[in-house]
């Protein structure tokens, strides 16, 4: 699963940070806010407990995780982010919908995030190559994917010229995947009839 490459990726570098500045410090267990558009459980935090495991880290002895759950409410993040930072924790990992919030965490402390759109277009970071404040992450966001689902539909039904799109106009990175579904569709001499939804 993407989101458990994610952990794994990021754990040895910037989820572990808080770990190896208290190296040199009598030892002190470090507190990781989890903030989590969705219910618990959450299948995404067990994979950043795994993804510590896997870098050496005991739940318990290196680090406690804080989690706060939205249940797909996201005009809770500012009051979650708000219980996380007078939990004091050193850092949140965020992902999906709630990296939305990250702005507003990144204020106080450092945010790691997994985001399937784009963080510049959601705010998140002012650019991949100076994300600015004290947010970092992944983004999954593959343009290349979305030409290439338009190639794979002309194979199977080659005598196809017409493609419905349905999409959220909402997503971070709708518009460039909007884009080059389109760009795709034009060079296969395929119409796109566009049809945005809601999340």
């Amino acid at each position: 699963m993407r989101w458990r490459e994610f952990v794994t990726l990021l754990g040895g570098t910037t989820i572990a940070w808080p770990l190896a500045a208290y190296a040199q410090q009598p030892p002190k267990t470090a507190r990781i806010g989890y903030l989590s558009a969705a219910s618990a459980p959450d299948a995404n935090i067990e994979s950043v407990r795994q993804g510590m495991l896997n870098i050496g880290h005991i739940e318990g002895r290196d680090f406690v995780i804080e989690a706060r759950y939205a249940e797909r409410n996201y005009d809770k993040f500012p009051v979650l982010i708000e219980e996380l930072l007078r939990a004091k924790v050193d850092l949140i990992v965020t992902g999906g919908p709630a990296t939305e919030a990250a702005p507003l965490a990144s204020q106080s402390v450092s945010v790691v995030f997994g985001f399937s759109g784009n963080p510049v277009d959601a705010g998140v970071v002012k650019s991949f190559a100076r994300p600015g404040a004290n947010a970092t992450g992944v983004s999954f966001l593959a343009l290349e994917i979305a030409a290439k689902r338009v190639e794979i539909l002309k194979e199977a039904s080659p005598a196809i010229t017409r493609v419905a799109v349905l999409s959220n106009p909402e997503h971070a990175g709708e518009p460039s995947e909007l884009r080059v579904t389109r760009e795709a569709a034009r060079n296969l001499g395929l119409e796109i009839a566009y049809f945005p939804g809601a999340d």
